[in-house]
């Protein structure tokens, strides 16, 4: 039986390290009523397996005739301070090619090819991360360190939401007709496409959370920040991607914010149970759990017997599983640490859990 399963009944704690290395984000302005926009993508799938230390996202543009579910108030924002002028566009890592931030996708490997080889001077890490299935809420914290600082500067941890196979939103295409082209035959307006790179919201708005990193930055020193995030019902968790980069922030000036560096944390390569179709959130056959608080032991009642006993601290970690005979357990509790625990109770398909507290 997969653990995982359980982890929606609490804040499942997870850490993972990772180390400093330079990656290209590359930023697309996009619309699914822009024709060029599909193409566009094929071209940066194809410059990204060229140069896999990249990261791409897509901010949607808001149209005027229609409610677009697929932009959200901040990339609005950063298609208002930057005035694109036209879809397909995009950025790479926010720096200048010839004189303004975004360009065409015809002259994107150039810029990749600019900032790939360049050092990472901080890295990044997610930790802490948790997702409460109940109330839909995603916390993590994000962990920077800087080796070296190019400059003294105001730099901002900017932090996206970001969600692949996103569908139900049609997309226009001019290839429909083109002979031997990935689009061809799918339709001037393809209604089933997906839609991958979606940025669902800009946490602390789309220049970066103020006052991310104290005036006087250490070197070497790790500087975290916490994020929570309440997941929409029409967005699905287990396509989220958190991304995260560091830039300077110079007012008024968007020319001089480039990105030092970036990276994308999937969440479900973190263990998460990020579903709760198949659980019902009730004591369902647990009849009693007594004491709680408990002590020493905890006296546990249900009226029918369940094929398996899992206890979890409040943590995620499994403390014991157990195979009961009867409808009566006994636990020792004697030797656990006081706090918050979690009795999961497996009965086929349908899972009932009743949280307990120790005290001693």
């Amino acid at each position: 039986m997969n653990k995982s399963l359980y982890l929606f009944l609490f804040l499942a704690l997870v850490c993972r390290l990772g180390t400093a290395q330079k990656t290209v984000l590359i930023e697309k302005f996009t619309n699914a009523y822009c024709g060029q926009c599909p193409n566009a993508s094929i071209v940066i799938d194809n410059l990204m397996e060229q140069y896999p230390n990249t990261i791409r996202v897509n901010h949607h543009k808001p149209v005027t005739w229609i409610d677009n579910p697929l932009t959200n108030q901040e990339s609005i924002a950063l298609w208002d301070d930057l005035g694109v002028n036209g879809v397909p566009q995009a950025m790479i890592d926010r720096a200048p090619i010839n004189g303004r931030l975004y360009t065409t996708v015809t002259n994107l490997e150039q810029g990749i090819v600019d900032r790939v080889g360049e050092e990472a001077v901080v890295s990044l890490d997610i930790q802490n991360l948790s997702y409460n299935g109940v109330e839909r809420e995603l916390t993590f914290s994000l962990a920077s360190v800087f080796e070296s600082l190019p400059s003294i500067a105001d730099y901002r941890l900017t932090v996206m939401i970001v969600e692949d196979y996103v569908r139900g939103v049609e997309q226009h295409s001019y290839y429909n007709d083109q002979v031997g082209h990935p689009l061809e035959g799918l339709g001037d307006i393809i209604w089933n496409y997906t839609h991958m790179d979606v940025v669902r919201e800009i946490i602390d708005g789309h220049w970066g959370t103020e006052v991310s990193f104290p005036e006087n930055i250490q070197l070497g020193e790790t500087y975290t920040n916490d994020y929570t995030y309440l997941i929409p019902s029409d967005q699905n968790p287990e396509h989220l991607r958190v991304v995260a980069l560091v830039s300077p922030y110079v007012e008024g000036d968007y020319l001089s914010r480039q990105i030092l560096n970036a990276r994308e944390f999937r969440i479900n390569e973190y263990g998460l149970r990020t579903s709760v179709e198949d659980v019902k959130l009730d004591l369902g056959f647990i009849t009693s759990v007594s004491p709680n608080p408990a002590d020493a032991a905890v006296y546990i009642e249900f009226s029918e017997v369940p094929q398996t006993i899992m206890i979890l601290s409040n943590e995620g970690k499994v403390l014991q599983e157990l195979k009961p005979t009867t409808r009566q357990t006994v636990l020792n509790t004697s030797h656990y640490a006081n706090g918050h625990y979690n009795l999961i109770a497996q009965y086929g398909e349908r899972t009932y859990g009743q949280s307990f507290v120790v005290q001693h």
